[in-house]
């Protein structure tokens, strides 16, 4: 199968288990509650509506697998570094200078910092690195 197709597949067929755990998991609470009261239902000191323990178990696994080996990955981590350095190079920059940035020249009013923060929110990633290029050169 093409990589895409089989990651689509994954995941629908990883919401599908969590929702039929859900349901049965919930059911079979609430069939143990032997009330369909509202009232008994939200008197309860837990979630009648969750995940088993079991679901629960394979989710920490999963996050867990994915923390070590997508989220903290060493090639993301760097990535994730050089984004934020493009960033704070960019804000210290347009603050210091703020003719830079389009329809601020020299102004320096309480709200100049929002507007530095808006302008580069508003960035697209091609664009912030174009900038962060043009003023400091290739990223090391």
């Amino acid at each position: 199968l093409d990589r895409e197709i089989l990651a689509h597949e994954t995941v629908r067929r990883l919401i599908g288990a969590m929702v039929d755990d859900v349901i049965a998991e919930s059911q079979q609470r609430l069939d143990n509650l032997g009330s369909s009261r509202v009232e008994d239902i939200r008197a309860l000191p837990e979630a009648v509506i969750c995940i088993s323990d079991g679901m629960k178990e394979a989710q920490d696994a999963l996050k867990q697998f994915l923390l070590n080996q997508m989220y903290r990955h060493p090639k993301v981590n760097k990535m994730t570094d050089s984004a934020r350095r493009v960033v704070s190079d960019l804000f210290e920059l347009y603050t210091a200078n703020p003719e830079h940035l389009p329809g601020m020249r020299g102004d320096r009013a309480p709200d100049s910092i929002r507007r530095v923060a808006d302008f580069i929110a508003g960035m697209t990633d091609r664009f912030a690195l174009e900038e962060h290029r043009r003023h400091f050169g290739e990223l090391t």
